[in-house]
């Protein structure tokens, strides 16, 4: 658990959670978000990229971004917005 009080997170490096400055940071120089892959954060290459070739967005399901149809859909019929909480959109 993190050493923070009241904090009930688990802890990452140095006996801190993420929140608390737990965990990797990325290796770009002068950067101290945390890693999400290979060693960077997302804004330089860290995480699962879209596989349509040359988008270089992020990945969000099954392989690909929102804009290459990779968001999960609100599962009420006829919805096509996509999902925010619990499997439905913000309006259901």
């Amino acid at each position: 658990r993190c050493s923070v009080p009241d904090c009930t997170k688990q802890a990452q490096t140095h006996r801190l959670c993420k929140a608390h400055g737990g965990g990797r940071h990325c290796r770009a120089p002068d950067c101290q978000k945390l890693v999400q892959s290979r060693g960077f954060c997302v804004a330089h290459g860290g995480g699962k990229r879209c596989e349509v070739n040359q988008c270089g967005k992020l990945a969000q399901y099954k392989g690909l971004c929102l804009s290459h149809g990779g968001g999960r859909r609100c599962r009420f019929a006829d919805c096509s917005k996509f999902v925010q909480v619990r499997g439905c959109c913000k309006v259901h």
